[in-house]
């Protein structure tokens, strides 16, 4: 198998790392606060039906949540291992991770009233995802061997230089 004479940008790998962490960790708190969403939805139940019904349904809103959020930690993982197998697709599923995160983080932060840690770090890495793999994500230079260009041909300037 043919290496690419070119290697993978440094600052690729270093969000290739930081993205397989950032899934793990994030997995790792989803299972923590389904385990307490769990609590809260059989433990209110303690407290009456009424208070037994608000107390589920606030339970499963948090686990529905999780759910969304850890597929979102499985769409990081995988962004990351291509990003490390050297597959430059794996900026572009880097960077649309990080647009639905921005928006996911945002909603969290608005509705918790700015207090969720784990929101505001996922929110600060989506932003440096997103300033950062610009331009890996338009280099032309970082494309497997024997691949063509997906980004097209460099257009070619046709028109009056005056303009």
């Amino acid at each position: 198998m043919d290496q690419d004479p070119r290697p993978r940008p440094a600052i690729a790998t270093f969000f290739g790392l930081v993205s397989l962490l950032w899934a793990v960790v994030m997995l790792g708190w989803v299972l923590v606060v389904v385990g307490f969403a769990a609590i809260i939805g059989a433990g209110s139940w303690l407290g009456g039906p009424v208070v037994g019904f608000v107390g589920t349904a606030v339970g499963l809103i948090i686990a529905v949540y999780c759910v969304l959020s850890s597929l979102l930690s499985f769409l990081l993982l995988w962004a990351g291992w291509l990003i490390l197998r050297g597959d430059p697709r794996g900026v572009s599923l880097l960077r649309l991770w990080a647009w639905i995160s921005v928006i996911s983080d945002t909603l969290t932060l608005l509705f918790s009233g700015g207090i969720a840690a784990t929101s505001w770090g996922g929110l600060l890495y989506a932003v440096a995802v997103l300033y950062f793999t610009r331009p890996l994500e338009i280099d032309s230079r970082w494309v497997p061997p024997g691949s063509r260009n997906p980004y097209g041909a460099k257009p070619k300037f046709t028109g009056d230089p005056d303009f």
